[in-house]
């Protein structure tokens, strides 16, 4: 081998090391990039399940209330029967008298 050939194997070979850390160098970035996305994700995934949690209680405070919503809804139901079951009772109660006192 002359030194020519020596000189255009030893530019070759620079040139390939040159290539091999640039492509080195990305890869470098791009495993630091996935890194942090790993790290947000993690984070993401915590805050996910805490607002699962709240969402629960959440969830449970709309049931409440609504079991309470349809008590006081229902009220005035309740109230015009049990007033509609003692008008009935008076009724009943006068026409059983008038007909005791018209037997006596």
């Amino acid at each position: 081998m002359n030194n020519t050939q020596i000189i255009k194997m030893l530019t070759a070979t620079s040139e390939s090391v040159k290539s091999a850390h640039k492509r080195i160098d990305k890869a470098d970035r791009l495993a630091r990039c996935i890194s942090k996305l790993a790290v947000n994700v993690g984070t993401l995934s915590a805050e996910v399940k805490g607002l699962a949690a709240e969402t629960a209680g959440v969830r449970e405070g709309l049931k409440t209330q609504g079991e309470r919503i349809g008590k006081l809804e229902n009220a005035p139901d309740e109230k015009w029967k049990s007033l509609m079951g003692y008008v009935l009772c008076a009724l009943i109660s006068s026409g059983v008298g008038a007909i005791v006192i018209n037997l006596i």
